[in-house]
């Protein structure tokens, strides 16, 4: 005999007989024993929905993630412990799953102590008598993940803000070439709003600016390329800080550029994109070149002045050459023979003239008028004469005027120009004729 039928018959020996429907009977409840103790302990909460929504059964496991009885929820409509800002998607995507047969999508419930808790809820229709019958739905809390989603994205929001605030030209764009970032200030400057910009690549970026594709600053951050630097003449403050003035065209007109990029990091120090500034510094270029053209112009107007001051001293010095030279052979000689001519009276008249022209052809009048501006010319007569060695009385007479006034005029000369009493005034006077 066969070995399978020689178990074959002895499981029939041991075994009792049994009915059919007895052993289906006993087969149903295992099943349904089966069933209960998985539902029961299941993590994730799963429940049946008719076709308007409402709990017909739901697992235990919700008490440990929204804090209510499965008692408390059936027979309630699956909105009521949603979050009213997503009630109407949740109709939408029950609509969408019983048309459909199957929709995934997260909302807000409601905990039993009154905060929000993210659920993602994947629902499967139920077929019945060959139709819809409803909703199997299995929920799993997703809180933690769409807590650090939320924070990333209002940490994606601060930094665009902090982008658009920038008042120089803005951009940033990701590994792969993309623009990431186009702020207020270089749709201002290019006249490309974000809304055209944002997710483009293959240096799209570029075009506003030249009017074709190619690398720019900003690329050879993520990717060096010292011939492209050298064409650019890009300078590198640190290893990975770029900057560079470059010359492009901006709505049809020419334009200098400053520009600045640096690599962009995330959390874990790891390069994700770049950032560039961009300014517009063509107005501080014109305004530069005009200035060293005036620099220019003022320094070659210096140069022609000093040429026309040396020659006017030349020309000065050659007309008081030319003065001394007539005073000497024209006039002293003449002085000279009249002294020989006239009385004792005349002959100090002579000597004054004299005296005074020499004066005209020394540096003495011309240096005590110069430093001493407040001498009145009586003042400067008087002090030409005491240079000469003439006495008071001779003075007085010289002058025409009384002793006690030529008295007067020594004291004012004095204090005009600041002589002590022990200092003697005909010596400070005659030095005034040294050259």
């Amino acid at each position: 005999m066969p070995h399978a039928a020689v178990m074959k018959k002895q499981i029939q020996k041991k075994t009792p007989s049994q009915s059919p429907c007895r052993r289906t009977a006993d087969r149903g409840a295992t099943a349904a024993a089966l069933q209960k103790v998985i539902f029961d302990n299941m993590v994730d909460i799963v429940a049946l929905l008719d076709r308007d929504g409402i709990f017909q059964y739901v697992t235990p496991s919700i008490k440990g993630i929204l804090g209510y009885d499965a008692d408390h929820i059936v027979g309630r409509e699956v909105t009521d412990h949603v979050h009213p800002k997503d009630r109407k998607r949740m109709k939408a995507s029950f609509a969408e799953a019983l048309k459909t047969g199957q929709q995934g999508e997260s909302f807000r419930f409601r905990h039993a102590d009154g905060r929000y808790v993210w659920l993602y809820c994947s629902g499967k229709t139920v077929r019945e008598n060959g139709g819809n019958g409803g909703l199997v739905v299995g929920c799993r809390d997703v809180t933690a993940g769409k807590q650090a989603e939320v924070a990333l994205r209002e940490s994606e929001h601060r930094w665009m803000d902090v982008i658009d605030f920038l008042p120089d030209a803005t951009l940033a764009i990701d590994l792969d070439g993309k623009v990431i970032a186009w702020n207020r200030a270089i749709e201002e400057m290019t006249g490309v709003p974000a809304s055209e910009m944002m997710g483009q690549g293959n240096y799209s970026y570029v075009v506003p600016f030249c009017g074709n594709r190619r690398p720019i600053l900003i690329d050879f951050v993520l990717a060096p390329d010292a011939r492209g630097e050298r064409e650019f003449s890009v300078v590198r403050e640190h290893k990975t800080l770029l900057r560079m003035e470059w010359v492009g065209r901006l709505k049809g007109k020419k334009v200098c550029l400053w520009c600045k990029a640096s690599p962009l990091y995330d959390s874990d120090g790891n390069v994700v994109g770049a950032l560039e500034s961009i300014r517009d510094i063509t107005e501080l270029r014109r305004k530069e070149k005009e200035l060293e053209i005036k620099a220019g112009e003022l320094q070659d107007l210096n140069t022609a002045l000093r040429v026309l001051l040396k020659q006017r001293d030349g020309d000065r010095g050659e007309m008081e050459d030319k003065i001394l030279a007539n005073i000497k052979q024209l006039v002293l000689p003449y002085l000279e023979k009249l002294q020989n001519q006239t009385g004792e009276r005349g002959r100090s008249y002579l000597k004054v003239v004299e005296s005074n022209l020499r004066d005209i052809i020394s540096p003495f009048a011309h240096k005590l008028t110069v430093n001493h501006l407040d001498l009145t010319n009586k003042e400067i007569q008087v002090a030409s004469l005491i240079r000469e060695g003439k006495t008071t009385k001779e003075i007085s007479e010289i002058v025409n005027v009384s002793e006690n006034a030529v008295n007067v005029y020594r004291h004012h000369i004095r204090k005009k120009i600041g002589l002590s009493k022990t200092q003697n005034l005909r010596s400070f006077l005659a030095s005034y004729g040294e050259s």
